[in-house]
């Protein structure tokens, strides 16, 4: 691979609010890129060459201090990716794709925190957004958006932790992965864990 990367940034700070903003370019030569094909022996996506792609975009970081113990976070990316155009073999045939986005590739990936924190005591609410991205070349079979809450709690006390996270707080069915079946031509999804509770004691002596 090899890949000429561009990028510009703007830091902002002013008393509570602090915003990063990053602009990036990536223009990319023999990318190792999914081609839509599982390996029949692990099941794990196929990787080929593609002669030209590239990337461009927009990150963002913000953190807001609303009291001494209340903050609000998000970062976020804003992407187009493209390969240009690249060949591959289905059955001994030979399809050109021009201008498609890669595989599971999604424009929009964005993570928020609603945090209230003591010395002792800290709980924080997280969202996160997946725009919707592709599991074929054609860009015709698509894995859905999706937005999932999590809920994680950390009492600490006398150099011990209590650490407590609810995950996927409203139960969503959402997908982070999959296939195009071969014989259905439709979608194969790699589903995620429904409401869920983890729980961890750290204790030091």
């Amino acid at each position: 691979e090899k890949v000429i990367d561009i990028e510009s940034g703007l830091k902002f700070n002013y008393e509570d609010l602090k915003f990063d903003i990053n602009g990036f370019s990536m223009q990319f030569e023999n990318e190792i890129a999914a081609i839509g094909q599982l390996s029949t022996i692990y099941g794990l996506p196929l990787r080929k060459n593609v002669p030209r792609s590239h990337r461009t975009g927009i990150e963002t970081d913000l953190s807001l201090k609303l009291t001494d113990n209340i903050t609000i976070e998000n970062n976020s990316t804003f992407m187009n990716a493209i390969i240009d155009e690249y060949k591959t073999e289905y059955s001994g045939t030979t399809v050109i794709y021009k201008d498609v986005t890669p595989l599971i590739t999604p424009h929009v990936i964005s993570n928020t925190r609603f945090n209230y924190g003591t010395k002792y005591f800290n709980a924080s609410l997280i969202g996160k957004y997946v725009s919707q991205s592709y599991l074929d070349n054609e860009n015709t079979v698509k894995l859905p958006q999706y937005f999932v809450w999590d809920f994680v709690l950390q009492i600490s006390a006398w150099n011990q932790l209590l650490d407590f996270r609810v995950n996927n707080i409203t139960d969503q069915r959402y997908y982070t992965g999959g296939y195009v079946d071969a014989t259905t031509g439709g979608p194969d999804y790699f589903i995620q864990m429904p409401l869920n509770f983890v729980g961890t004691l750290k204790l030091r002596f």
